[in-house]
């Protein structure tokens, strides 16, 4: 729904010189975003602000940036637009500027990514479902999750693995590689193993380092095509003595746009048959499906009172329970640890965890080689399928395919 301000606007920068003009977003307020060559951005900004002044609206607030480079976002420093632009449109977490040319000759951010709560990852997996997060790893929106699985491609997004717990056991006490919030406003544990280093490319990798000064790394990819997430953690370099290592799913079962709750209907028992382990939480929610090389125990335990502090921050009921049904195992002196994670039949029947995590890594790796930009693999991630084709995404993470919002 328009206003007369928005159409406005659109008269205004169509007039100056705009290549093209519409509203977006008009159900929370409004906006129009307008296609200007960045010499032509001031005279734009001029015939809307003198066209609201000659209608007395109140005055416009005018952004200038430029598209980004796709998975790893930035803006353009705007230090070469004049001051009256406000400042400080660039990825949050990068310092103002920080953009220079990559090997390939594309943009790329120069230097490390922040290691926060605030900048944010997300893996596509082509049909609406995804999996996303900080690269603190602390999740900070109910949208955060593991496996988020378009239902019916490209919506009926559900939660189904919000996330997990991660630790090894080399002393009386465990060390912790992840952190969770939970309310009124906790970070636990305060301590744990060191996060020394976030990789998004070619998908997200941590690199942690332990009190012993040992170091693991724990990727993190989404196979294209498939509602499943592969998730490997190994030791970097040799460790001569054992590792014992254990991972705690967190499990839901929701609609991507609600929060869960303690409840007795919730079914933790799981099938366990060699290297996979699945659950069926509720009635009309696809099984969530694993495949692993370690070893399974069921130790069903609710873990209450999550925070996700993006909602608290948007006003809205912010805290959330999750189902732990149980614990998988491995000692990472012996190789790798391999978790699979699949809704319903995502998952191959026929190979290993390990088996199955190389032939996902290197079906990805050539996939991704094959754009030629950084823009173009994100471009990817919005076409998805939508039987019997494909579709373009909004927005991620709560639009699908909605045509007034797909703007281009």
């Amino acid at each position: 729904m328009t206003v007369a301000e928005l159409n406005v606007a659109v008269d205004a920068a169509l007039a100056a010189g705009a290549l093209g003009a519409r509203m977006t977003g008009g159900g929370f307020g409004g906006c129009v975003i307008a296609l200007v060559s960045l010499a032509g951005a001031d005279r734009v900004a001029d015939a809307v602000s003198a066209a609201f002044a000659a209608n007395r609206f109140a005055a416009p607030s005018v952004f200038v940036a430029t598209a980004s480079e796709g998975d790893a976002p930035h803006w353009k420093d705007l230090n070469a637009v004049p001051r009256r632009f406000p400042r400080g449109c660039w990825r949050r977490g990068a310092e103002q500027g920080e953009v220079g040319r990559s090997s390939r000759g594309e943009p790329a951010m120069i230097g490390p990514i922040a290691l926060d709560d605030r900048t944010e990852w997300l893996e596509a997996d082509g049909q609406g479902g995804f999996a996303s997060g900080t690269t603190l790893g602390v999740r900070t929106r109910r949208y955060h999750a593991l496996l988020l699985a378009a239902t019916t491609p490209p919506t009926g997004r559900m939660v189904l693995v919000n996330g997990l717990d991660a630790w090894v056991e080399t002393g009386p006490e465990p060390e912790y590689l992840t952190r969770q919030r939970y309310a009124p406003d906790v970070l636990s544990p305060a301590r744990g193993a060191a996060l020394e280093l976030f990789a998004d490319e070619p998908w997200p990798t941590w690199t942690y380092r332990l009190a012993d000064g040992t170091r693991i790394e724990h990727e993190l990819l989404v196979p294209h095509g498939r509602a499943a997430v592969a998730l490997r953690w190994r030791v970097v370099g040799r460790r001569a003595r054992a590792l014992p290592f254990a991972v705690r799913p967190f499990l839901s079962g929701r609609d991507s746009h609600t929060l869960h709750h303690e409840n007795p209907a919730f079914r933790f028992a799981g099938e366990t048959w060699g290297q996979r382990v699945q659950w069926h939480p509720y009635d009309g929610v696809p099984e969530v499906r694993t495949l692993s090389n370690g070893s399974y125990r069921a130790d069903p335990e609710w873990y209450r009172g999550f925070l996700y502090s993006e909602e608290r921050a948007r006003g809205l009921d912010d805290t959330e329970d999750l189902a732990a049904p149980g614990v998988f195992r491995w000692d990472l002196s012996q190789g790798d640890a391999v978790l699979l994670l699949g809704a319903d039949a995502a998952l191959p029947d026929d190979l290993t965890a390990a088996g199955e995590f190389r032939r996902f890594r290197r079906s990805e790796q050539a996939r991704r080689a094959r754009f030629a930009t950084r823009l173009e693999r994100a471009g990817d991630a919005y076409l998805v399928r939508r039987d019997p084709g494909k579709t373009i995404v909004a927005g991620y993470p709560w639009f699908t395919d909605w045509g007034r919002d797909t703007f281009i």
